[in-house]
């Protein structure tokens, strides 16, 4: 059954340590509401907030399953 929502969910799963050493800083407010400010300030003012972002955003991470070959510059296990 899918999901009555009007608004589509987003999962983030921040390390722990990131999450705890920015909260002694929010004032009381709630992870949801500081993510939710933050998007907005980068829809009113793009390329100031991503220019302050910049030497903070994580790497990207591999979306999807696993490769069930190895890359081509891998080579593949030898099969004995």
């Amino acid at each position: 059954m899918s999901s009555q929502h009007k608004i589509k969910g987003t999962t983030v799963r921040p390390a722990p340590e990131e999450v705890d050493a920015a909260r002694q800083h929010l004032d009381g407010r709630s992870i949801e509401t500081t993510l939710r400010a933050l998007l907005r300030a980068i829809a009113a003012e793009p390329d100031k907030v991503k220019a302050m972002l910049a030497p903070y955003w994580p790497p990207e991470k591999p979306r999807g399953r696993p490769r069930k070959t190895p890359p081509a510059d891998q080579p593949s296990p030898d099969p004995k």
